[in-house]
């Protein structure tokens, strides 16, 4: 039998008055069981690289830390460290988070840039007009910042989870201000025709935004809502999805406060000059064509 156990040992005298039961009063060591002996030494490293032991470390950061700071700070310790070790010894690192971070920014700042240009493109196929797709293309980064307030705010970390929360919601974002831009455009085409536009407009433009303001504010609520179930998870699912949750969440209440107070301000700004009707795109008409003999 090979019995292992851990202890302060200085020999084989140890193991042997090692008591392991008592009968009717009278000890049994292990010594009355079995000739004890020491065997070669077992030995088992905590590290291993190429199926050989390594000498290794690990970084513990603080709750709450930046974790790129403080990789970057680990780094250039590390640098300051190499200097002091002996002749062929360096060292290496086998796990480094600053790729997957980085890689997780970029992924949002690329998926942000992506839905910017396509929306743009959008509004200035069917509206004609750089400036209204500034208006929309003006919300989104607003919305995310928004979320980033609470999120600093609320002790939310930001990790590969909460910024996909954001990524993921970037699609809905938009469509509060696309909404917003079109029926103001709708009422302003109906007011002044072909003309140019000018002089003050803020009484058609909150006229028209009023008309979908309440719809807009109660569709992203009903989205908030559909969300709350994700919060009833518990354990590993819930610390792994409760970050996404609260930062689509956020980007939602971002969008839709942005919605009724900062997009109906600067439209009478930004919408101004010659606009086309709806009527007169080729696209617009044609989904029409299409359209309304259906629905009919």
């Amino acid at each position: 039998y090979l019995i292992r156990g851990v202890g302060w040992l200085r020999g084989v005298k140890d193991i042997e008055n090692t008591v392991i039961a008592e009968r009717k009063g009278v000890p049994i060591y292990v010594k009355n069981l079995a000739a004890v002996q020491l065997g070669p030494e077992y030995r088992r490293s905590m590290l291993e690289k190429n199926n050989r032991e390594a000498v290794g470390g690990v970084v513990l950061m603080r709750y709450g830390e930046n974790p790129l700071e403080v990789t970057k700070t680990v780094k250039a310790r590390i640098e300051q460290l190499q200097e002091g070790l002996p002749k062929g010894v360096r060292i290496v690192p086998f796990y480094d988070r600053t790729n997957l971070i980085e890689g997780a920014i970029h992924t949002l700042t690329g998926t942000i840039r992506e839905e910017l240009s396509v929306a743009s493109i959008a509004i200035l196929l069917i509206l004609t007009h750089l400036r209204s797709a500034l208006v929309v293309c003006l919300t989104l980064p607003l919305a995310v910042l928004i979320a980033f307030i609470l999120m600093y705010y609320l002790g939310i970390p930001s990790n590969i989870m909460s910024l996909s929360g954001i990524a993921i919601s970037i699609g809905i974002l938009v469509d509060a201000a696309v909404v917003m831009v079109e029926n103001a455009t709708h009422e302003l085409t109906r007011e002044f025709g072909h003309q140019k536009i000018s002089g003050d407009t803020t009484e058609i433009v909150v006229r028209s935004c009023r008309l979908v303001g309440k719809p807009i504010f109660f569709a992203v609520v009903i989205m908030l809502i559909s969300f709350l179930p994700v919060f009833a998870l518990g354990g590993q699912e819930g610390k792994m999805f409760h970050p996404l949750a609260f930062t689509k969440n956020f980007a939602m209440v971002g969008v839709a406060l942005l919605s009724i107070t900062f997009v109906p301000a600067i439209i009478p700004i930004f919408i101004k000059g010659r606009l086309r009707s709806e009527e007169d795109n080729w696209i617009v008409r044609s989904f029409i064509n299409i359209y309304k003999p259906v629905l009919t």
